[in-house]
């Protein structure tokens, strides 16, 4: 062979060489590029991700502030009040205090009078309430049956002076007799007599007058003893 073809084979095979070395190469950077692209996609969605998340943040965050202002202003208004309760406090208090100081006046009030009451006094209540009460319906059952007994002793006393009197008519003389046909009777019905009249006040009895003094007097003394068992009762409390 001619040294020409053999520098012509060289060549070509060198040629070749080159041409493979570029097809490897060529081929390691499209493996490269494919590489990069995904690393690239990865890394959008990674950004989109956190993108999303910051935008969820802010709106959490925004909530966030809403609430901790709304929290202020419930922190403002319970200081507020806190004042108020505070102040209506203080003033309950001193109530308080004038109120004991006043109770204790009244305690002591009520031991100088527990204190200043004689137990020998003479006009000491000597029954109870109750006792009073069942005296007073007694009294008034002994003041109806003496009504109803003054009034028999007086239709009694009356039929009497009724028969006393038709006996006094029956003996008349004759000068009677002439001057009752000269005199004509009273026609008509006879005038109305008051109560009050001064011979039906004397008429009433002593018995009566008697027992209507004495649960006069009685119910006085009642009345007062009562009394005085009410304010001893309410010193003793």
């Amino acid at each position: 062979m001619s040294v020409s073809t053999i520098e012509l084979l060289n060549e070509i095979t060198n040629d070749s060489n080159v041409l493979q070395r570029l097809k490897d190469q060529l081929h390691k950077q499209r493996e490269e590029i494919k590489s990069k692209t995904e690393e690239i996609e990865e890394t959008r969605n990674i950004i989109d991700n956190t993108n999303i998340q910051i935008e969820r943040l802010k709106t959490s965050n925004s909530d966030l502030r809403r609430r901790y202002k709304s929290i202020q202003d419930q922190i403002k208004v319970l200081y507020e009040e806190r004042a108020d309760f505070l102040a209506q406090l203080q003033d309950q208090q001193h109530e308080i205090h004038v109120l004991r100081k006043r109770l204790g006046l009244a305690k002591k009030e009520n031991e100088d009078l527990v204190h200043s009451y004689n137990e020998e006094d003479p006009s000491k209540p000597r029954y109870t309430t109750a006792e009073l009460k069942d005296l007073l319906g007694e009294r008034e059952k002994l003041l109806s049956t003496i009504d109803n007994l003054t009034e028999e002793l007086n239709s009694l006393k009356q039929e009497q002076n009724e028969g006393c009197e038709s006996d006094k008519e029956e003996p008349k003389n004759a000068s009677d007799q002439e001057e009752e046909e000269i005199d004509p009777p009273v026609q008509g019905p006879m005038p109305f007599e008051p109560d009050d009249a001064p011979w039906k006040r004397s008429s009433e009895s002593g018995i009566r007058k008697f027992f209507r003094k004495l649960f006069s007097e009685s119910e006085e003394r009642s009345l007062s003893t009562l009394s005085r068992m009410t304010l001893s009762s309410n010193i003793k409390k």
